[in-house]
């Protein structure tokens, strides 16, 4: 039934685009993509039959590597703002500071949840030694990453 149905949808697409699309080239070349459309919903049955499954498998594969690289992606962008807080912070006199993010960029908003700072061992370097740490650090967390205080956290 569903392969009808999908032969069916290209059939009625492919004739809504027919109606629509512009005389000349174009019509001949929407057509002929149409066409190939048609054809390759036609045969997936007939190739899904003979290789058991298999294509499906493919592509099944194909969507959890694009998930792999999508987190491989998040993680680079997240340490290399990690990276720019320590740098940011080092040009200020506040050395020896380790920062974690965590969050997920690939979002469309890019969604940060926590920022975590180990002050542990921290080295304040420089002419302003007797400055609020705490207080540059948040300002230079929400200035890099835009984010409110709220979601940083000192331990």
């Amino acid at each position: 039934m569903e392969y009808v149905l999908s032969i069916v949808g290209v059939v009625f697409l492919g004739v809504m685009v027919d109606v629509v699309a512009p005389e000349g080239k174009m019509n001949a070349f929407i057509k002929s993509i149409f066409s190939l459309f048609l054809l390759f919903v036609m045969v997936k049955p007939v190739v899904n039959i003979f290789s058991g499954g298999k294509l499906e498998k493919l592509f099944n594969s194909e969507f959890q590597l694009q998930e792999n690289y999508l987190e491989t992606i998040n993680e680079q962008k997240l340490r290399e703002y990690e990276h720019k807080i320590v740098s940011r912070l080092e040009a200020k006199g506040v050395s020896n500071l380790y920062v974690e993010i965590k969050g997920d960029l690939t979002k469309e908003n890019g969604e940060i949840e926590k920022v975590y700072i180990n002050t542990q061992n921290i080295v304040l370097n420089g002419k302003d030694k007797h400055i609020n740490k705490y207080e540059v650090i948040t300002e230079c967390v929400k200035e890099i990453l835009g984010v409110g205080s709220e979601v940083i956290i000192y331990e």
